[in-house]
């Protein structure tokens, strides 16, 4: 039986996402945006947490989780902070 090493998801938000200005207000050890780079929003809650890419469209995906059940926890604390951003 494979081990899990790597959990991988992603979600729809339904709107539009102004990334420049999310940038700037949401929190975590590490929030980068360089559209020039790369187009997405690249969030890291604390440094070894997994990494939330989220694109202009409102699509995001998670990666780096070592569980699924992290992957979930990653999820409800990313869409909890956009919620109480609004």
């Amino acid at each position: 039986m494979p081990d899990i090493v790597n959990a991988v998801g992603g979600g729809d938000l339904r709107e539009e996402v102004d990334l420049d200005e999310l940038h700037h207000v949401i929190s975590g050890d590490e929030v980068r945006y360089d559209p020039e780079y790369w187009p997405g929003l690249y969030i890291r809650f604390t440094s070894d947490s997994p990494a939330i890419l989220l694109f202009r469209t409102g699509k995001y995906n998670i990666a780096g989780a070592d569980s699924v059940e992290e992957l979930l926890d990653v999820n409800e604390q990313f869409l909890s902070r956009l919620q109480k951003l609004d």
